[in-house]
């Protein structure tokens, strides 16, 4: 039977996040502070490990994203406030 979980995104430059085969990411948003991925999972299937890269409004990405790749997809955006400063990341998640 499936179920929604939601899985804590740390503020690295590369994120692996263990998550059970064929999770569906639903949404990426700020809870309490932390950013989360809230997912639609089957917690019977067995786990895989996801890898996911964060990159900083203005911050260089070491290489081409084209629309439509087939090695990263974008997931969301969110904004974290740090020293009464705002600052906005992007997530993509990388096959390989």
């Amino acid at each position: 039977m499936n179920k929604i979980w939601k899985f804590e995104i740390k503020v690295n430059d590369v994120i692996t996040i263990n998550m059970p085969k064929q999770t569906k990411i639903l949404s990426l948003q700020v809870q309490a502070g932390i950013p989360v991925i809230w997912a639609l999972v089957n917690p019977e299937n067995e786990n895989e490990i996801r890898n996911f890269e964060l990159f900083g409004t203005g911050f260089d990405i070491p290489y081409d994203i084209e629309m439509g790749s087939n090695d990263r997809k974008y997931i969301g955006t969110f904004q974290l406030v740090k020293d009464e400063k705002w600052f906005a990341f992007h997530l993509f998640e990388h096959f390989n």
